[in-house]
């Protein structure tokens, strides 16, 4: 086979030699991964069209479905020979020069899941939020996958007696459904016939924590067996195994057995408690691990269930959206998710704001309720602020449906992993605003300079970064610190005050030391990547930074903005609007939109669309007077418009922030790689009554002469290298082995 393809997990194209041929766009990916799940039947060009741009008229599709193949083309052209039949109304992927792994999967029979490779990963996963069309045709292809995994599992399942093989393919199982019943007995009784009764009795515990208490009173009888068998069974007065009916629990029992009358909300009781006679009084709780200076802690309470009686998918449901929100903020920076076994217990007991914060030293929390009627499931997820007097921070509706859980947790998922900890940064720099700045926790001052920085406060600015840098020689692995500082000297750099040169040097050297720390920041990786593109003129590097930022949270709206500015620069403009589009559809209101909406007015800019560009640039400019980037396209759009009264005085406002600007220097400092769109800037710029001389920017300014070749990288390899030589102490934090900028 000249061409391998794999789709399930991160997308691979490889020859024989194994080289990679994955097209660069997803777009081009898209296309390919459609053609090989086709079962090599030739799929119509009017079809691919559909999927791929169904927001656009079908000129508009098809125009770009004929770039799209051209560079298909171009991308798998090392492989010296043609994978792709393309004629006038199909395309297909021919079936003896290439193999799929997924096509393994859904052609093997029952009895030939022994010979096939683990699953692992998410069929095209990276693929997801390109087009809504394209979304729905995953969806069903992601089913089909699963559904005929899932069947081939079973059956290697129930036909195997060697403990070994039904390991196998019950962990099959499991990565494709982790609440499956089956698959964990089978495990259960596996590792017991091994004799492996320590790791069986984890694993017991893992899945009382995977399906949830509330949902093992309807599970199969026989593993409720299998877990009491390993002691993890009722003890004397501990809290049971309990039903869905069970999961908004009253108060705790009297002496008499009887609840009490009014219902508070409470977790489901720990089946695991070491304490026999109950839940451990409050004088034997643990001192809270939350100290002065730390990061505030948050906490996520199940969803109450209002009306849904003994439906075991409820309960699953409210137990897996606890941990799914756990799971995607436990990454972010602004705060720390706790969860321990003290925090349940006390919860079980009714929720006391009072003592989250005095015992366990709590700050936010997220809580919320379930309603179902009929088919329709509607969740109500808020966070409010504990410390402020329960103040309600951020509420939003779900509504789903009853077959579709997973998918509207997801969601939930999504929505509150792109909100939370940017509702955290407001709360905590308005707090700080109140305050003494010598009394300022490190991240309190963190939080002030983004706000600071979004008002374009120069001087509060500056003054936060000596802070910051002095609180940094106190806490210097604080990757956190690190990356608002790598934002400040980046805002600092673009906006030009002081010395833009030093500015992006700063900027490099932060983004290093936070990725030394946490390779995995996703905000660092986010703003090297703006660093990479605007500081030093390199794109293509900045789009992998993008693309990292996006595995490790597919939710941050910082990351879509970033990746939108990234595309713009490379002249992708489609993929630019997808990534505004997905920017604004997590968090369409962002409080920090003046340091994010570049890229909307500089996209209808370039896309010809005078009037949009105008009108955003407007708003941006109202908004957000102090910050200059979005002047200029809005400028521009003046000019094409023709409205010279509005121009001027635009031009007057940023020549009075940037007195040597002209019109070759602020296109050559915006890169933009396509020439036509490049003249679009200039024109307009031109029109407006910009002059016109001095047509490249200064060697060593971001973004224009020599700055490219002079500039220390922050490229993908050497962020992912870093963590082992990047110092991380105040007095060396200058790049490794790399030149300073040309002053």
């Amino acid at each position: 086979m000249l061409l391998r393809l794999k789709l399930i997990g991160r997308m691979e194209a490889l020859t024989l030699g194994n080289e990679s041929v994955l097209p660069l766009g997803r777009k081009t990916r898209a296309l390919l991964a459609i053609l090989a799940l086709n079962g090599r039947r030739p799929v119509l060009r009017l079809r691919l069209a559909e999927l791929l741009w169904s927001r656009r008229s079908e000129g508009q599709a098809r125009a770009s479905l004929r770039q799209e193949i051209h560079r298909l083309s171009e991308a798998l052209s090392p492989l010296g020979t043609d994978v792709i039949t393309v004629d006038r109304h199909t395309m297909a992927l021919k079936p003896a020069l290439t193999s799929v792994d997924a096509e393994r999967i859904l052609t093997a029979r029952p009895g030939q899941a022994d010979s096939l490779p683990p699953i692992e990963g998410m069929l095209l996963e990276e693929l997801s939020g390109t087009d809504p069309a394209l979304d729905a045709w995953l969806a069903t292809e992601r089913a089909r996958l699963r559904d005929h995994a899932m069947e081939l599992f079973e059956e290697m399942l129930g036909r195997h007696r060697d403990p070994e093989a039904i390991l196998i393919a019950a962990k099959q199982l499991l990565s494709l459904d982790p609440c499956h019943t089956r698959a964990w007995l089978a495990t259960l009784k596996a590792h017991r016939a091994l004799g492996n009764l320590a790791l069986a009795r984890q694993l017991g515990e893992r899945c009382i924590a995977m399906i949830g208490p509330a949902s093992l009173g309807a599970a199969q009888p026989d593993l409720l067996d299998a877990l009491q068998g390993l002691g993890l069974e009722r003890e004397a007065g501990a809290p049971a195994l309990v039903n869905a009916s069970d999961a908004v629990s009253s108060t705790p029992p009297t002496e008499t057995g009887e609840d009490a009358a009014a219902p508070t909300l409470a977790v489901p009781p720990s089946p695991l408690s070491p304490a026999p006679g109950g839940v451990a009084p409050a004088a034997t709780w643990p001192a809270p691990q939350h100290q002065a200076g730390d990061q505030p802690l948050l906490v996520i309470i199940p969803v109450m269930a209002l009306n849904a009686g003994n439906d075991p998918r409820i309960g699953s449901f409210a137990a897996g959206l606890v941990q799914t929100l756990q799971t995607t903020l436990v990454g972010n920076s602004w705060s720390r998710v706790v969860s321990d076994s003290a925090l349940d217990e006390c919860l079980s007991q009714g929720r006391d704001d009072a003592l989250l914060r005095r015992r366990f030293g709590v700050r936010f929390v997220v809580d919320g309720t379930i309603q179902t009627l009929g088919d329709t499931v509607r969740v109500i997820l808020r966070m409010s602020d504990i410390a402020a007097n329960g103040q309600l921070l951020w509420a939003k509706r779900f509504d789903g449906r009853i077959d579709g859980l997973l998918a509207l947790q997801d969601q939930i998922a999504a929505h509150a992993s792109a909100r939370l900890p940017t509702e955290i940064v407001v709360a905590e720099a308005v707090q700080s605003r109140r305050l003494p700045e010598a009394e300022l926790e490190p991240h309190q001052l963190a939080a002030l300079t983004l706000l600071r920085l979004n008002g374009a406060d120069r001087a509060g600015v500056e003054l936060c970064i000596g802070k910051l840098e002095h609180a940094l020689e106190a806490a210097p692995d604080s990757a956190h610190l690190h990356t608002v500082l790598c934002l400040s000297h980046l805002i600092m750099a673009l906006q030009r005050w002081g010395d833009p040169a030093l500015h992006a040097q700063r900027a490099d050297a932060e983004a290093r030391a936070a990725l030394a720390i946490n390779p995995s920041e996703t905000v660092a990786l986010a703003v090297c990547a703006l660093i990479l593109s605007e500081l030093q003129d390199r794109p293509d590097a900045a789009l992998g930074m993008v693309e990292r930022a996006l595995r490790v949270d597919p939710y941050s709206s910082l990351s879509w903005a970033a990746g939108a500015i990234v595309q713009i620069r490379l002249g992708r403009l489609d993929e630019a609007e997808r990534f505004v589009e997905r920017y604004k559809e997590l968090f369409d209101t962002h409080p920090f939109a003046g340091m994010l909406d570049l890229a909307c007015v500089m996209l209808a800019l370039l896309r010809g669309d005078f009037e949009e560009a105008a009108r955003l640039g407007l708003q941006h400019t109202e908004l957000h007077p102090g910050l200059f980037l979005a002047h200029v396209p809005y400028l521009a759009a003046l000019g094409h418009l023709g409205r010279s009264g509005e121009a001027a005085r635009t031009l007057e406002r940023l020549l009075q922030a940037w007195p040597d600007s002209d019109a070759g220097t602020l296109v050559s400092r915006a890169g933009l790689r396509d020439p036509v769109q490049a003249a679009i800037l200039r024109d307009g710029l031109l029109l407006a009554g910009l002059r016109p001389e001095a047509g490249e920017s200064h060697a060593g300014e971001p973004g224009g002469g020599d700055a490219k070749r002079a500039s220390p990288t922050v490229d993908g390899a050497t962020a992912a290298t870093v963590g082992s030589t990047a110092p991380r102490s105040r007095r060396a934090r200058r790049p490794l082995g790399a030149e300073p900028l040309a002053g």
